[in-house]
């Protein structure tokens, strides 16, 4: 009965590991015109402050305390680094399953389109 239903079962298709990043390709002077333009949009359009909810993964050793900052990718311009705080870590732990520490924290809508828009290296970002 078994064998039966394993061969008219369609094979599952291949999904992803949460943890694998997928970097974005570059986009043309057009395309990232246009991408600005959607971005201030979207800002224009936000009339109250929105959180979204973002779940963490830590790369290499550490763990996450709640109240931990989440920051954009630091700047360097003049010898000056600027850090732009994105929202805030809630909890996290070790997973044994993942084999690597995760967490929940929630970073705010608007800091988070302004470093979209911002960014001149889009292959930093991942999604």
């Amino acid at each position: 009965e078994a064998d039966k239903n394993s061969k008219n079962r369609r094979p599952r298709r291949r999904i992803r590991t949460p943890s694998q990043s997928i970097p974005t390709l570059p986009l043309s002077p057009e395309g990232r015109l246009a991408y600005c333009k959607k971005v201030d949009t979207l800002l224009q359009s936000l009339s109250l402050p929105a959180l979204l909810q973002c779940h963490i993964l830590l790369e290499g050793r550490g763990t996450i305390l709640p109240g931990a900052h989440i920051i954009g990718l630091p700047v360097a311009t003049n010898e000056v680094t600027s850090i732009t705080y994105l929202g805030f870590a809630i909890a996290g732990d070790f997973s044994p399953g993942r084999g690597r520490c995760h967490g929940v924290g929630f970073i705010g809508a608007k800091r988070l389109l302004q470093i979209l828009c911002n960014e001149d290296n889009h292959s930093n970002i991942v999604a």
